[in-house]
């Protein structure tokens, strides 16, 4: 009796001993992963902010572009308008 006792209790305490690190070790996972969303997260703001101020950069130069282009075609007719009148 006395032995099944013992070992009842050391595998109680084995079992208890891996459960207790298996825990600790989840619970460190989970901090890891936390703080990876967190960079993630971090990045992905940056990213964005990024991305806003290429878009807007790039609206100004179609602005411009359509600017020039719009004067291109006022030369343009103002040319026809001289070949027609010479």
């Amino acid at each position: 009796m006395n032995k099944r006792k013992t070992g009842f209790l050391v595998g109680t305490i084995a079992l208890t001993s891996l459960a207790m690190i298996k825990w600790l070790s989840l619970n460190q996972r989970l901090k890891d992963l936390e703080e990876a969303k967190e960079s993630l997260s971090a990045s992905q703001t940056n990213l964005h902010l990024m991305q806003e101020r290429q878009n807007r950069r790039t609206e100004g130069d179609i602005a411009r572009i359509q600017e020039e282009i719009g004067a291109v075609y006022e030369h343009i007719e103002a040319l026809s308008k001289e070949r027609e009148e010479g």
